[in-house]
């Protein structure tokens, strides 16, 4: 990850763009984080996190290597700690290769296996999303105390939760109960394009930015 604005750049209408480039065999990309690490959910309350993301538009062998993602990590990690996924993770929007679909996932627990069933974690599965790449879409995560639960949105529609009755209760707020920041980023290969069958080769097209219109946190009390 470098700060270049080849790789972290505006393109004069307001949106975000991150854009993997590529010299010779090396690639380079950009990732975007939070400067507050303090977002949490009130006492019994909601935490939402949201982006309206559209995806590299690229397909096929263009795409193979392409991992997108729009995530949180736990504040401990910012401090030097090392205990992941024990901080928790929380990936409000995962997609490789260029698939038609994207993902939601949380890490806890321990390495290896653990109640997130690591390094894997609790995931959502492939979610339909056609038109992600040619268009803006909506991506969210709530942390609900209240309800003892975190739920996944795709253009406020649910498709994923994760309920604290999953694990026991103190790697639930070890997970969940603390503050968080946000990472936005475009990777160039790695495990996940891999397990999928694909990673970045001389096909690979760079270039090929993902542009965010927003990103919004808010909370409600419980």
């Amino acid at each position: 990850m470098t700060d270049s604005t080849q790789n972290v750049r505006l393109d004069g209408r307001g949106v975000l763009e991150i854009v993997p480039t590529r010299k010779g065999e090396q690639w380079s990309s950009g990732r975007i984080t939070t400067v507050r690490s303090d977002f949490a959910p009130p006492p019994g309350g909601v935490l939402r996190i949201e982006a309206s993301i559209a995806l590299p538009e690229v397909t096929g062998a263009g795409a193979a290597g392409y991992w997108p993602a729009f995530w949180t990590l736990g504040a401990s990690l910012r401090d030097g700690y090392t205990g992941w996924p024990g901080v928790g993770e929380l990936d409000i929007m995962e997609s490789v290769n260029g698939r038609d679909s994207v993902f939601g996932s949380m890490h806890c627990g321990v390495l290896e296996g653990g109640p997130c069933r690591e390094p894997v974690g609790l995931t959502s599965g492939p979610q339909p999303c056609a038109s992600c790449r040619t268009e803006f879409h909506t991506y969210a995560v709530e942390v609900d105390l209240g309800a003892d639960e975190v739920r996944w949105y795709l253009d406020d529609r649910g498709y994923f939760r994760v309920r604290a009755e999953q694990m026991d209760r103190r790697t639930w707020r070890q997970t969940v109960d603390h503050g968080v920041f946000l990472i936005l980023n475009v990777a160039i290969g790695g495990t996940l394009p891999l397990a999928d069958g694909a990673t970045a080769g001389p096909a690979t097209e760079p270039g090929r930015p993902m542009r965010v219109d927003h990103v919004a946190v808010r909370t409600r009390e419980g």
